[in-house]
């Protein structure tokens, strides 16, 4: 066997050498530390122990990172059978071609020294914490009221203890006090109870003791003091006669416990143990030595840290002068949203069971580096809609805050995803990111279509290898069927038309036919009242429009008169038909024509058709028994009747 020690590769065990018993355990930590710059796999080798000696607890699977640090426990259990010799073994750790080995020994003491520590005394259940509140109390002759105190029973023992309870000094009537009380180990008790002189009670000073007594063990007890005053009913000073010194009830003498040495505590392989992603225990090793004269059994005590977090081998030892123990300590903090990423400081407190203030402490800390991790589920898997939503729920299972990254994708490009970016998570906190998804397709009228995506999501800046991906499907339903459509337009086609029949009337539904008769025929005529009125041409040039001749009968001459002074025409009184007024917006109700002046006679600029805009500039005129608007259609202007001569409507204010 050789030992040695490689620059990319360093070991180290502690302690090296130790000194135990047959049916003693020893404790061997190792130290590795990866100085490569390539992260590698380890392995560790002990030769020179018998197989059954020894178990090793180490994880060989797990990588190591360049300038990382892990730990391993070498437990040694020395059979009883063994003889006392010197033990040599080496203990080789490799990773890649790297390897480190260092010698260690173990040496086995004769069965003499286990018999001195036979002679231990088994543990004696110690006596309890006694105190009593209010000391003193005072009380008038003659009062009512009972004084109320308290006694507090501390179980100092691990053990839940029982305890006899007695009061001396007072009258039995004078007091209510429980005969026994049990106290769970290292936990305290208040017993409360009433103190009230009964009967013909002198004024004075009357002392008392309560004493709790071990069960089982009368020699091993504590006890309180206490002082009832009672004070005379009047309000005058009393007149006291110079009382006579009480005389307590004899106390057993207790021998009192003399200081000892505090022990001497170390905590190896270090005080400061960091855990990073992955790692989830590490071994510690726990020494104390009696540095006292006599055997000293002690207690153990981690504190600072809950107790998932760590396992203790042994939480008492009994220890020889000088002689020391080891006691394994296994380190396995649980970060969570309780206790996230950070520094967790810890002690470790040794003290004897003799003297619990001479003790010793050791001061040590956890380190967590955080860790970013998360859950997630979306919900519901598939849903059928024109738009539909979907929840994304988020849970932050790491010990860091965490900021997270998503987006929606799908094989065609065909949906569209809509949603707010998810928030900063703390460690522990939930959230619920609305994703709502449609189509990129017409959603009025279609056939309903499948589309399949998936979302996913991932720490911001992290790899892609750390996603989470979910998969869905909507299944998009248009607002309407096209067979459902077309039916749906031809019954809006026959409201509409029904629709425009009684709002215009009958007169607006003639003008319409009037309108397409004209178009069909250029020489169609129309009766309206009695006159015969023929149209112009629809398509072609306009064609005079006649009044009061009927179309086939002849012209008759009119017979011959004595002419005689006539008066000059006067024009027609004519009064507007709407609210139209100059500037106002008009629309066109009926087939009308627009003309370079007002009246019937004026040429022709353009024949417009219903529901044409226009503008009024000008007006308003009177000529033929009709009242004329000049009005502008943007590309030309001229003078349109408000009505026709039947009455009927021409043009109406928007």
């Amino acid at each position: 066997m050789n030992q040695g020690q490689s620059p990319r590769l360093k070991l180290d065990v502690a302690p090296q050498h130790q000194r135990n018993a047959p049916g003693e355990r020893a404790v061997f930590v190792i130290n590795l530390e990866n100085r490569d710059q390539e992260a590698q796999s380890q392995s560790l080798l002990i030769e020179g122990l018998a197989p059954g000696w020894f178990t090793l607890d180490f994880d060989e699977r797990r990588r190591v990172f360049p300038g990382e640090q892990r730990s391993a426990t070498l437990l040694v259990t020395i059979p009883e059978d063994a003889s006392p010799q010197l033990h040599r073994f080496q203990v080789t750790a490799r990773s890649g071609s790297e390897e480190s080995s260092l010698f260690c020994s173990l040496e086995v003491l004769p069965p003499s020294r286990r018999a001195e520590e036979d002679l231990i005394p088994p543990e004696r259940t110690p006596a309890p914490g006694l105190s009593l509140a209010p000391a003193q109390i005072a009380w008038q002759v003659g009062g009512d009221t009972p004084q109320r105190l308290t006694l507090t029973v501390r179980n100092v023992g691990s053990d839940s203890t029982e305890y006899l309870l007695r009061l001396e000094g007072l009258e039995p009537g004078w007091y209510t006090l429980p005969a026994t009380v049990v106290v769970p180990g290292r936990e305290a008790a208040d017993i409360q109870f009433d103190v009230r002189p009964l009967g013909q009670v002198r004024p004075g000073d009357y002392p008392f003791r309560v004493r709790a007594t071990v069960s089982g063990l009368e020699d091993v007890y504590t006890e309180a003091s206490g002082t009832v005053t009672v004070t005379p009913a009047s309000t005058s000073p009393p007149q006291r006669p110079r009382p006579q010194p009480a005389q307590p009830p004899p106390v057993t003498p207790r021998p009192s416990a003399s200081p000892v040495l505090p022990p001497e505590l170390t905590l190896s392989p270090r005080s400061t143990f960091r855990f990073g992603p992955g790692e989830v225990a590490t071994p510690a090793v726990i020494t104390v030595q009696n540095k006292s004269s006599l055997i000293e059994r002690y207690q153990i005590e981690v504190q600072g840290l809950p107790e998932e977090w760590y396992n203790l081998d042994r939480a008492e030892v009994n220890l020889q002068p000088g002689a020391s123990v080891q006691v394994p300590l296994r380190l396995t903090p649980k970060p969570g949203p309780s206790f996230p990423a950070g520094d967790y400081p810890f002690r470790i407190r040794v003290a004897p069971h003799s003297f619990p203030e001479s003790f010793a402490e050791i001061g040590a800390v956890i380190t967590i580096i955080g860790v970013a991790a998360f859950d997630a589920r979306l919900t519901p898997a598939q849903t059928q809609g024109r738009k539909e939503k979907y929840k994304l729920t988020l849970v932050n299972t790491g010990a860091v805050p965490l900021s997270l990254w998503m987006e929606g994708t799908d094989p065609g490009g065909a949906c569209k995803f809509k949603f707010p970016p998810p928030p900063t998570l703390e460690p522990g906190q939930e959230a619920v990111v609305p994703v709502w998804l449609g189509a990129r397709r017409n959603g009025l009228i279609g056939k309903p279509e499948t589309y399949d995506f998936r979302l996913r999501v991932l720490p911001a800046g992290a790899q892609s290898a750390a996603a989470k991906s979910f998969d869905a499907r909507l299944v998009h339903q248009p607002f309407l069927t096209p067979r459902f459509a077309g039916l749906s337009l031809l019954l809006a086609a026959l409201i509409t038309v029904i629709g425009v029949v009684l709002a215009l009337g009958t007169s607006s539904v003639s003008s319409v036919s009037a309108w397409v008769k004209c178009n069909i025929d250029d020489d169609f005529q129309e009766v309206r009242g009695g006159p015969v009125l023929i149209k112009e041409s629809c398509g072609g040039a306009p064609i005079a429009e006649q009044k009061g001749t009927p179309v086939a009968a002849s012209p008759t001459p009119p017979p011959a008169a004595t002419p005689s002074p006539t008066q000059p025409p006067q024009p027609a009184a004519c009064t507007p038909k709407g609210a139209i007024a100059v500037g106002m917006q008009v629309t066109v109700v009926s087939s009308t024509n627009i003309r370079q002046a007002p009246g019937l006679q004026g040429q022709i600029v353009r024949t417009i058709r219903a529901d044409t805009p226009a503008t009024v500039t000008a007006g308003h005129e009177c000529a033929d028994n009709l009242t004329w608007w000049r009005v502008n259609l943007g590309d030309i202007e001229g003078w349109a009747a408000e009505a026709d001569p039947a009455g009927a409507v021409l043009i109406r204010p928007r």
